[in-house]
């Protein structure tokens, strides 16, 4: 119990300090600024976008394959059950 507490206070410190850190300004441009600006000129956004449109495309094709998949049991078995029906 105790040591949850310590460690949601030391993560609330840690999260404090770098909040501090970031408001710093160096030559008129906060630090914060300058790692915003950073990130979206390098590559990394362009590799987490690439990824979560993959992501997105996967989750896509997967409900569509169920959703395909579950029409195909269904028609079917209610097919059949009409045929043993209309039998007896």
């Amino acid at each position: 119990m105790i040591s949850d507490i310590l460690f949601v206070i030391k993560t609330l410190v840690l999260s404090l300090l770098i909040v501090a850190v970031l408001q710093i300004k160096v030559k008129d441009v906060t630090v914060e600024s300058r790692v915003t600006t950073w990130f979206y000129s390098s590559s990394v956004p362009k590799h987490i976008q690439a990824a979560a449109s993959g992501g997105a495309l996967a989750i896509e094709n997967a409900f569509k394959y169920s959703k395909e998949s579950l029409r195909n049991l269904f028609s079917s078995s209610s097919r059949n059950s009409s045929a043993v029906l209309s039998e007896k």
